[in-house]
């Protein structure tokens, strides 16, 4: 649980929702900054507790690799692939018609062009 409130970037905003700002000759990620201000460079990524994309405050965000990401996405519930309970054409994806092959799943009707 977070002890304190989201931090909204009041700056230009990316179409995924970061804070976004001007620096060195290039556009960064606002939270990334802000982080590498308090605790120096990282080649990590910088993720957010709070799934607040705009949220710049120092106690919702700490570094981590992309596989620690996609955790906390998946153990969220943001995987939006992983919500998706029919395929494109409207057919479920249950026990008995979909193939998984990793991390990709088919759907066994579209695949056998039913």
């Amino acid at each position: 649980m977070l002890r304190s409130p989201c931090e909204e970037w009041q700056g230009g905003k990316d179409r995924d929702g970061y804070g976004r700002i001007w620096t060195g000759g290039k556009v960064v990620r606002a939270h990334r900054l802000i982080f590498m201000q308090h605790h120096g460079h990282t080649d990590l990524l910088v993720r957010h507790d709070c799934d607040n994309p705009s949220c710049i405050n120092m106690d919702h965000l700490r570094s981590g690799t992309y596989q620690e990401n996609m955790q906390d996405r998946d153990q969220r519930g943001r995987n939006h692939n992983a919500n998706k309970v029919n395929c494109p054409h409207g057919h479920p994806y249950d026990d008995k018609n979909t193939y998984v092959n990793g991390q990709d799943r088919y759907c066994l009707t579209c695949k056998r062009g039913s």
